[in-house]
C-alpha cells in the first residue's frame, strides 16, 4: 500500500538555505503526490549564493547531481532561517517546521531554562519539545532512519528514529604528528629492502588511557627502498597493524588504516575501531619520515544489531576533518596537516556516508531517511579566507582556500548523484537542504572577560592554567558560534 508523505515534510521541504528535490516528476510536487522512500540529505553550511555559484560556474559537473537537480527538479532560489543559524538550531527547525523558542533548541551549546548556571545541553542531541518529523512518520506506521541528523533524531524510544547513526563525541586517542629519525630507528629483518639500503624501523604505540582493554597498541613501522631500480633511497613505507603479522606496503601522500579491537571504560564489550592515518613525506635520501596519525573511532548507532552490521559492511567511522591541525598549518606550514590532507578527509568522510547510506537503502526497510553531510560547514570555518583583516589571510591562502571549496563543492555533487543512484525515480524523492550559509569573521568577543572585569562574573583557575567561570558565579554568559545567553 502507498502511503501519503507526511504532510511536515513540505514543511521541511521549504525551510533551509538550499532546498532542491528530485523524483516522481519533474518540476513542483503537486497536491496529494506520494513517494515509495524518501532520502533528506543535509549539507552543512551551504548558503543559497555559494550552492547556486556551484551550479553557475561549472563546479557541480555531475550527470545526476546538484545542476541536474536544480534544473529537471524542484529548487528555491533562496530560503530564510531561523536565528540564532546555527546547525543544531536550524536542523531542529528543519525537523518541526517551528521556531527555536517553540523547539527548546536555541544553540548548538545551552544551558536550559531553570537549570544551574552550570548546566549545559548539547543541542545537537535535543530532543525539540514539538514533534518531529520522524516521530510523525512513526505515528503514522512508517519506518525511519537517520545517519547523523542532528537536534534530536537519536533520542530515546518514540522521540528516536528506528534506526541510525549518532555522531561519536570522543576518540580511544587523539590524532598525532609523527616525525621519526633515522638515529632512532631499529631495524627488522620482516620486510627486506632493495639496492642495499637499510630497513629502518619505529615502533607505533597508540595509549587509550585507565580503564580501555587493552590500554595501549603497538603497530610497527618501516621504511624501506621498494623499488629494485639500482637507485638507493628510500621511498616505501611498510606498516604492521597491531596484533598482525601481515604488512602492508605505501607510498608518499599514502592513506592506511590501522585497524584494532578495543573496549573502552564506557562499553560493554570490545568494538572494532580504526585510526585513518597519512604518510605526509618521506625524505628519500636521509630517511626521515613524517606521518599523520589519525584519532582512532568508532562507528555509534542504534539498534546494536545496525551497528555490528553497518561496521561489518563499511568499516567503523573514520573521524571528522582535523580542524585544529589545519588551523596549525595555516599558521605555519611546517605545522599540522595542508589543506589537501584536510579536503582529504571531508572526501572521505563524505563517501563514508555515502556508503552507509547505500547500504541502508539495500538492507533496510524504510519510508524516510535522514542523513547529514558536515563537510562543507566544517571546511568554512578553518577555511574561509576572503578578506585582508582576517587571522589567516595572504593572497596565497585565499586562493588556495577558494579552490579547496570548490573541491568541496565537487564532493558535496558526488554525493547527490550517488544518492539519486540509490532511487527509484518513478517512486522515490531525493530532497536536498543546508541550514545556513558563512560569513567571514574578523573579531571575537568573549563576554565572560568583559562581565569580570566589572565584577559580574566570578572567574577561578581552571585545568591547564586557565581561567573559568567558578560554580559561585552569580551570572555566566553562555557562548556558542555566533550567539550567546
Amino acid at each position: 500500500m502507498r502511503l501519503t508523505i507526511p504532510t511536515r515534510l513540505a514543511l521541511v521541504s521549504i525551510a533551509g538555505c538550499l532546498c532542491l528535490a528530485a523524483g516522481c516528476q519533474s518540476g513542483a510536487p503537486g497536491e496529494g503526490d506520494q513517494a515509495e522512500r524518501v532520502i533528506l540529505v543535509s549539507y552543512d553550511g551551504v548558503g543559497a549564493d555559494l550552492a547556486w555559484r556551484w551550479v553557475v560556474d561549472g563546479v557541480a559537473t555531475e550527470p545526476d547531481g546538484l545542476a541536474t537537480m536544480a534544473r529537471e527538479g524542484f529548487s528555491v532560489r533562496r530560503l530564510r532561517m531561523a536565528d540564532p543559524t546555527l546547525t543544531a538550531v536550524n536542523h531542529a527547525v528543519l525537523a518541526t517546521g517551528r521556531m527555536p523558542a517553540e523547539t527548546g533548541v536555541v544553540s548548538n551549546s545551552f544551558r536550559p531554562s531553570g537549570s544551574a548556571l552550570g548546566a549545559r545541553v548539547n543541542g545537537f542531541d535535543a530532543v525539540p519539545e514539538v514533534p518531529t518529523l520522524w516521530s510523525a512518520a512513526r505515528a503514522e506506521g512508517l519506518r525511519v532512519g537517520s545517519l547523523l541528523w542532528p537536534a534530536g533524531a537519536g533520542g530515546i524510544g518514540r522521540e528516536a528514529a528506528d534506526f541510525g547513526l549518532r555522531w561519536p563525541l570522543r576518540p580511544a586517542a587523539a590524532s598525532e604528528i609523527l616525525a621519526l629519525d633515522p638515529e632512532n630507528a631499529g631495524t627488522t629483518g620482516e620486510l627486506p629492502s632493495a639496492d642495499g639500503v637499510q630497513t629502518l624501523a619505529w615502533p607505533l604505540v597508540i595509549e587509550f588511557g585507565d580503564g580501555a582493554e587493552p590500554a595501549s597498541v603497538e603497530a610497527l613501522l618501516a621504511l624501506v627502498d621498494g623499488n629494485p631500480d639500482g637507485k638507493p633511497r628510500w621511498d616505501t613505507v611498510g606498516i604492521r597493524g597491531p596484533g598482525s603479522d601481515d604488512w602492508t606496503l605505501h607510498g608518499e601522500r599514502d592513506w592506511f588504516d590501522l585497524s584494532l579491537e578495543l573496549r573502552m571504560p564506557d562499553d560493554l564489550g570490545r568494538n572494532r575501531w580504526a585510526a585513518w592515518s597519512k604518510i605526509i613525506h618521506i625524505d628519500p635520501l636521509r630517511g626521515t619520515l613524517r606521518l599523520y596519525r589519525g584519532a582512532v573511532w568508532r562507528t555509534i548507532a542504534w539498534p546494536e544489531d545496525f551497528e555490528n552490521r553497518l561496521t561489518e559492511a563499511i568499516g567503523p567511522w573514520p573521524g571528522a576533518p582535523d580542524d585544529h591541525r589545519l588551523e596549525d598549518w595555516w599558521l605555519d606550514a611546517a605545522d599540522g596537516i595542508d589543506l589537501d590532507v584536510y579536503i582529504e578527509q571531508i572526501e572521505r568522510l563524505d563517501r563514508w556516508i555515502d556508503a552507509a547510506a547505500g547500504w541502508v537503502t539495500a538492507n533496510e526497510d524504510f519510508r524516510l531517511l535522514l542523513t547529514y553531510h558536515p563537510g562543507p560547514d566544517e571546511y568554512q570555518h578553518t577555511s574561509l579566507i576572503v578578506e585582508e583583516d582576517q587571522w589567516a589571510w595572504s593572497p596565497g591562502r585565499a586562493l588556495a582556500a577558494a579552490e579547496g571549496l570548490k573541491r568541496v563543492g565537487r564532493s558535496v555533487d558526488r554525493s547527490l548523484a550517488g544518492l539519486w543512484s540509490l532511487l527509484d525515480e518513478d517512486s522515490d524523492v531525493l530532497v536536498a537542504i543546508s541550514d545556513h550559509g558563512h560569513l567571514p569573521i574578523h573579531d571575537e568577543v568573549r563576554p565572560n572577560i568583559a562581565l569580570a572585569e566589572v565584577g559580574l562574573v566570578t572567574v577561578e583557575e581552571g585545568s591547564r592554567g586557565r581561567p573559568w567561570v567558578a560554580p559561585s558565579s552569580p551570572m555566566v554568559s553562555v557562548s556558542s558560534g555566533s550567539a550567546a545567553h
